[in-house]
């Protein structure tokens, strides 16, 4: 009993005499210079680690898309469960509990790892408990965020995910469970979820992973109107339609863009198409687009020797009349469009190389002309 030397170290104090030890403390008044001396007797309960009986408690991921397995923990609820009655604290290490630091309460997000439990009754060590949290993943799929039904052909077919233990699709506004197979038959728009659960091996929790979608609406185009510019150095081509889907276009059905004009297309007999770009099907319609030659050879070679307008029969059904003139404006030739062309002749005379122009007459009235080149 040494009341000089002074314990420095008093939190965390390890006694120096195994089991008991005896202090002694001093308590001095300032003011009036009292003093008093007394006792206190440490009393070492030997304890042993134990694991709980209930251990380990389970969580699932709370995030599915991270590479992280992190869970909650509600440690009041396991506190209430498996210590009624009982002052239990919970540490993340033995060092912690043993100098009574560093608390751990309420609710614990963790990845798997093992706590320590100090447990008390009227401030009497009642022994140490070791529990472990172990978290689970959660089923590894994702869905896409948005599906498309064709509302020419009402059905859609959605996959989940193989080899889970159940299946819950959800059509919401208000929920209602539409299949609990892993694929699911969708015939009407609006916004699903699916969940999908895998039983943990061991023990009694399941975990669950929600995907949320939309089915929207999309359709096969409807072609209203395809306004053609032609007879000129460059014909385009601009195709209106309608419908609910999203589309691309094309002219040869194998190259497609979304831009619904086309520039520097070659006169004749095309077809186009607009295909849904959300799989509902493609539409196309054949069109004529007239052109003329800007020059002609008529020597007799099979090549070049007669000129007439281009793609203008599959334009219009009907025949449509076509004057070639000289520069002067006189009339050498009154062709149609059924003819095989004009020869480069007038009256049974071949004509000289020049330029030469022509008329066209449309059914409705309209006219354009334009001029090429005879060339010997």
């Amino acid at each position: 009993r040494d009341l000089n030397q002074p314990i420095l170290n008093t939190i965390g104090y390890r006694n120096q005499i195994p089991f008991n030890q005896t202090l002694f403390f001093r308590v001095v008044n300032t003011n009036v210079g009292c003093e008093a001396d007394g006792e206190i007797e440490l009393v070492i309960q030997p304890t042993t680690i134990s694991l709980n009986q209930q251990s380990p408690f389970f969580s699932c991921d709370d995030n599915s898309l991270d590479d992280v397995l992190t869970g909650t923990f509600d440690l009041e609820e396991i506190r209430a469960i498996n210590y009624p009655n009982l002052d239990a604290v919970f540490y993340s290490n033995l060092n912690d509990l043993t100098l009574e630091q560093n608390p751990l309460s309420g609710s614990l997000s963790t990845e798997t790892t093992t706590l320590f439990v100090r447990i008390e009754n009227s401030n009497q060590c009642q022994g140490v408990e070791r529990i472990d949290l172990t978290v689970n993943p959660n089923p590894n799929f994702t869905l896409p965020n948005e599906f498309f039904l064709c509302l020419d052909n009402p059905t859609l077919e959605v996959n989940g995910p193989p080899n889970l233990d159940s299946y819950r699709w959800v059509k919401e506004d208000p929920d209602t469970i539409i299949s609990t197979n892993q694929n699911v038959t969708i015939t009407e728009l609006g916004n699903y979820r699916l969940e999908a659960d895998i039983n943990i091996e061991g023990s009694n929790q399941v975990c669950t992973t929600i995907a949320n979608f939309e089915v929207l609406p999309s359709s096969l185009a409807i072609i209203e109107n395809i306004e053609i510019g032609q007879l000129t150095d460059n014909n385009t081509i601009l195709i209106q339609v309608s419908g609910s889907g999203e589309y691309e276009y094309s002219i040869n059905n194998i190259d497609f863009q979304e831009d619904p004009f086309f520039e520097n297309v070659e006169s004749g007999v095309l077809t186009i198409f607009v295909r849904d770009k959300n799989e509902c099907g493609t539409v196309s319609q054949e069109i004529g687009i007239i052109d003329y030659p800007r020059f002609f050879t008529p020597n007799g070679d099979g090549v070049n020797d007669f000129w007439q307008l281009i793609g203008l029969r599959e334009f219009s059904p009907n025949p449509l009349e076509i004057f070639i003139f000289d520069r002067y404006g006189k009339t050498l030739a009154n062709i149609d469009s059924n003819d095989i062309g004009w020869d480069g002749n007038f009256n049974g005379r071949p004509l000289p190389s020049s330029d030469y122009w022509f008329l066209l007459l449309f059914e409705d009235g309209t006219k354009f002309n334009g001029h090429f080149s005879l060339k010997r």
